[in-house]
């Protein structure tokens, strides 16, 4: 789908996401939104039935399916990783 181009809800309903790494989060069972809020989210369920809602702002792309933009780490978890502490 292209970017300007809306999408609708009949659309999203059932298309497979798939995350930032091309493994499989589940499948678009609903769209919602909270009132007083701006923007939508989809929820998703997983394979074991868990559901989550993920934020249209967390959407790469939505074509024949969805893909998720690649989820940002903080810059002192990345920092962790890096200044381990050496094991003696």
């Amino acid at each position: 789908m292209e970017q300007d181009r809306p999408v609708t809800r009949d659309a999203l309903v059932s298309m497979q996401v798939i995350d930032a790494r091309g493994r499989l989060v589940g499948k678009v069972k609903d769209v919602a939104f909270a009132v007083g809020r701006m923007g939508i989210a989809l929820t998703v369920e997983n394979e074991r039935g868990e559901v989550q809602n993920v934020s249209w702002e967390d959407v790469q792309a939505a074509s024949d399916f969805i893909i998720l933009k690649p989820v940002q780490q903080a810059p002192v978890q990345q920092a962790q990783a890096v200044f381990q502490p050496q094991q003696q």
